[in-house]
C-alpha cells in the first residue's frame, strides 16, 4: 500500500495532495485554505461556543491531511475577541 502524494497544481493558483493509492484530491478545486474556511471554520463558529475562560471545546478532525481546516479555525479564533477559551484538537490520522 503506498503512503505517497502527488501535488495537484488547480487553474486558481492553489494545490492540493492527491492520494496515489486511490486519486482522490484532499481538497476542491477552491484550494484547501478557502475550502476549510467556508466549509469547515466558517460553519462552526466556534468563538461563540468559547466565550468563557473557563470554557473548552473538543474539536475532532477526521484525518489531519494538510492541516488546512485546524488553520482556518485557528485563523479565524485569532481574529475573534470574544474567544477567551479553550480549545482541544484531536485527529483520527491514520497514515
Amino acid at each position: 500500500m503506498p503512503d505517497s502524494f502527488t501535488l495537484l497544481a488547480h487553474a486558481n493558483g492553489t494545490f492540493t495532495l492527491v492520494d496515489a493509492e486511490n486519486g482522490q484530491a484532499m481538497h476542491s478545486r477552491i484550494g484547501p485554505a478557502a475550502e476549510a474556511k467556508m466549509v469547515y471554520a466558517d460553519l462552526a463558529e466556534l468563538e461563540l461556543k468559547l466565550d468563557h475562560p473557563d470554557r473548552t471545546v473538543v474539536l475532532y478532525d477526521v484525518g489531519m491531511g494538510t492541516g488546512a481546516n485546524v488553520a482556518a479555525v485557528l485563523d479565524r479564533l485569532r481574529d475573534q475577541a470574544n474567544a477567551r477559551g479553550r480549545m482541544e484538537v484531536y485527529s483520527f490520522e491514520s497514515k
